[in-house]
């Protein structure tokens, strides 16, 4: 029988995922509410054990690295917002073929939305995509006709910047010892699995408590088929830095 739930491998995910992974789930529950959905006591004892991984992970947060990642982000962030910004100006040029330029590109921005809401290697990897096609032989002489060319060139170092200073943290991070992390990640992804296990059980049983965690779920469901494609990216920057 299908699971109401689509699984996600959690215990695969590097500690910051983890981290901004279990967040979302606990915004979720709280959106729909743990009483609402039968699970306020499980939700009451999952909440204290992510509490616990959440300062844990503090410690690790705290490293030189990541205060100039964070700032690389925010740089990255706002080259993002100039750049989609620029492209909505000319939209409105008065020259015919500056607004062609500007809606053809402004195709591209569609396509990949507010890149600066996504997780930080989500937002990397679409901000690598989105520079490819700008620099494309059909979106390179558009860049240059809205005078964007030097937007796409600092968006590009400044995203490998960023890339590069994960990077480095995340092998700074590999190399400490990180049992306390490990220590606190196991219960939270026990107490989260008995919620997810006790919503599917409910939901078969009782007619009435199965609309709310319908609800629920198809949410839930978006939130995990999304982290399962930053879990394959993570497994793919592992195997490509054990074979470096």
């Amino acid at each position: 029988m299908k699971s109401l739930i689509v699984r996600l491998q959690v215990d695969a995910l590097r500690n910051a995922t983890h981290v901004e992974y279990h967040e979302d789930f606990s915004a979720l529950l709280s959106k729909h509410g743990a009483d609402a959905l039968g699970v306020e006591t499980l939700y009451n004892d999952y909440a204290g054990k992510f509490a616990r991984e959440k300062n844990a992970f503090e410690v690790i947060r705290k490293s030189e690295l990541t205060s100039r990642i964070k700032k690389k982000d925010r740089q990255c962030n706002e080259l993002f917002r100039g750049l989609a910004s620029g492209v909505d100006f000319n939209l409105y040029h008065f020259d015919d073929e500056t607004r062609a330029a500007a809606r053809s590109l402004k195709i591209a921005f569609d396509h990949y939305g507010n890149i600066n809401t996504r997780t930080y290697e989500d937002r990397a990897a679409l901000a690598t995509d989105l520079v490819s096609e700008l620099s494309s032989a059909a979106n390179a002489p558009r860049i240059i006709a809205l005078g964007l060319a030097p937007w796409v060139t600092k968006l590009s170092e400044t995203n490998a910047e960023f890339i590069a200073l994960v990077r480095a943290r995340d092998a700074e991070v590999s190399r400490r010892p990180s049992t306390r992390m490990k220590e606190a990640r196991v219960p939270v992804d026990k107490a989260y699995r008995r919620i997810l296990n006790y919503l599917e059980a409910i939901a078969l049983v009782d007619a009435t408590a199965a609309a709310p965690i319908l609800a629920f779920s198809s949410e839930l469901n978006a939130t995990n088929g999304r982290y399962k494609l930053i879990l394959a990216q993570e497994k793919g920057h592992r195997k490509a830095e054990r074979g470096a």
